[in-house]
């Protein structure tokens, strides 16, 4: 899988969480902005290393019911990979 596609399903993630723990309107531009920020049009087409797609979808699951305190401050759940695989 590439960085880009993991930066795309956690963005659609945290984005969706974010616009629950605000009472919020989901930003339509949010998920985008969250990969441009996640990598770069270098690193985008990468591979994102030992990231499988369980992994990730268990990552989505968690990031639906996590802190919203905890998400403010830039964090996630453990199951979430970092892009590269790192």
């Amino acid at each position: 899988m590439s960085n880009q596609i993991l930066c795309m399903t956690l963005g659609t993630a945290i984005c969706a969480r974010g616009s629950a723990c605000t009472s919020s309107e989901l930003d339509p531009s949010c998920a985008t902005q969250f990969v441009k920020g996640c990598c770069t049009t270098a690193t985008c087409g990468e591979s994102s290393g030992s990231v499988y797609m369980s992994q990730l979808d268990q990552c989505s699951t968690e990031i639906a019911s996590f802190d919203c305190d905890q998400l403010g401050l830039g964090h996630l759940p453990a199951a979430c990979p970092a892009p590269g695989g790192h």
